[in-house]
């Protein structure tokens, strides 16, 4: 064996030169084994592994690395992998009327049934919506009154306090009378319709003057200050007659000296003198001939 020798400080020998290059080539080995490593000077550094001799270290900025055989080495920082996410878009089932839930435009939903508040097309129950719903007590619906339906969308009867134009009626008021309306006709109240209508003062209604009614729907009696002709009234009024008077008793005129009332009319009293009238002479109707003169009641020749 050769001798060593100091060189700068330094042992230096045939021996110590050889057993250098053996454990560079040993560590040189190293490195090529393990590839997922890092090979500085021989001395391998890991990302991804740990062995028992490594130390965790911490930096300043509070990371973590890990140095083998607890020499100082390559910091080693934690790394986190995120997966994708992919969210399979939500969609909404379509509303189907009838399944009892109330979805997309729909109203309502009475599980394919009328309700008193929702038709079977899923819609708000209305009167007037041409749907007619039993539930909501609909007897019909023809979108508004019509001759055979009410705009309560019960059926058009006379009676039921509901005027329907459409069906003719003038008025409704139900079954009782009032001053304006015919309950049983739905017509307006109006004196000669041939409809007593207590309500509106009406003792009778003749549909005009009669024997037994006056024109103004109130019962034929002398005295009423009504003459009714047809009652075989002459008159019928207390104010004074000219050239005569009423009998309220019998409702004829009572005349004065030779006046008399030909003509039957109350409103010029007593028109005819009988003594000098050449057609009411001596009595209502006496017409003297042509050429004649009544002259104190008889018809003479004229002059």
């Amino acid at each position: 064996m050769g001798k060593s020798r100091t060189v700068d400080g330094a042992l230096s020998s045939p021996w110590f030169a050889a057993f250098g290059r053996v454990a560079g080539l040993a560590g040189l080995g190293l490195c090529l084994s393990l590839s997922a490593g890092a090979c500085v000077d021989g001395v391998v550094t890991t990302t991804a592994s740990t062995t028992e001799d490594e130390t965790s270290t911490t930096e300043d900025d509070g990371s973590t690395g890990t140095t083998a055989g607890g020499s100082t080495g390559t910091t080693i920082q934690p790394t986190t992998t995120q997966e994708p996410t992919t969210e399979e878009p939500t969609t909404e089932a379509p509303a189907v009327c009838g399944d009892g839930e109330v979805g997309g435009d729909e109203d309502c939903d009475a599980g394919g049934e009328d309700s008193d508040e929702c038709d079977a097309d899923c819609t708000f129950q209305e009167c007037g919506d041409s749907y007619v719903n039993e539930a909501a007590g609909e007897s019909c619906d023809d979108g508004g009154p019509t001759a055979s339906c009410d705009d309560d969308c019960s059926p058009v009867e006379c009676g039921d306090g509901n005027a329907n134009d459409a069906a003719g009626e003038q008025c409704d008021v139900g079954t009782e009378d009032t001053a304006e309306c015919n309950a049983a006709s739905c017509t307006t109240a109006s004196c000669g319709d041939s409809y007593i209508n207590e309500a509106a003062g009406e003792s009778c209604d003749d549909g005009g003057e009669s024997e037994t009614c006056d024109a103004d729907c109130s019962a034929a009696e002398c005295g009423d200050d009504y003459t009714n002709a047809l009652a075989g009234e002459e008159c019928d009024t207390q104010e004074p007659l000219m050239n005569g008077a009423c009998n309220l008793e019998t409702c004829t005129v009572e005349c004065t000296g030779f006046w008399a009332n030909c003509n039957l009319d109350p409103a010029d009293g007593c028109e005819a003198n009988l003594t000098d009238d050449v057609n009411n002479c001596l009595e209502c109707g006496m017409a003297c001939e042509d050429g004649e003169m009544c002259q104190v009641g008889s018809c003479v020749p004229a002059p």
